[in-house]
């Protein structure tokens, strides 16, 4: 079984955690800076140093429940993704990841890292039940 990517999508930051071997248990690893490094190349990167199978994309909700603006484009972002690594993309609701994550920590690139490993660890969980 090969392992599977969690993303927390921010406008400037993207957190990334990896599931273990046996996909049970998530990891952070990485904290992607979208204005200094190219996305899709360090995801390229990452997929193929993990042999990751997926990529569990954070999708932002309204109150309502719907997709939100923001959530539109993590959407088109998670369709180039899938494009460009041929990796299937799943995406999984992240309300309130942000809220848990200072449970933690305040700091922001902690957030983003910690998030990633609330969102992949909930669809480890999912799947695993």
């Amino acid at each position: 079984m090969g392992r599977i990517i969690g993303l927390d999508v921010g406008r400037r930051r993207v957190g990334v955690s990896v599931s273990d071997p046996t996909g049970l248990i998530a990891r952070g690893v990485k904290v992607i800076d979208r204005k200094k490094e190219d996305l899709i190349e360090v995801l390229r990167d990452l997929v193929d140093k993990y042999k990751a199978e997926k990529i569990v994309i954070g999708m932002p909700m309204d109150t309502r429940g719907g997709v939100s603006r923001f959530g539109m484009e993590v959407q088109k972002l998670g369709e180039e993704i899938e494009k460009e690594l041929s990796v299937k993309v799943i995406f999984w609701n992240e309300a309130y990841t942000t809220q848990e994550a200072f449970r933690y920590s305040r700091k922001k690139k902690d957030l983003d890292l910690i998030a990633s490993e609330i969102i992949l660890q909930s669809y480890l969980d999912y799947e695993d039940s």
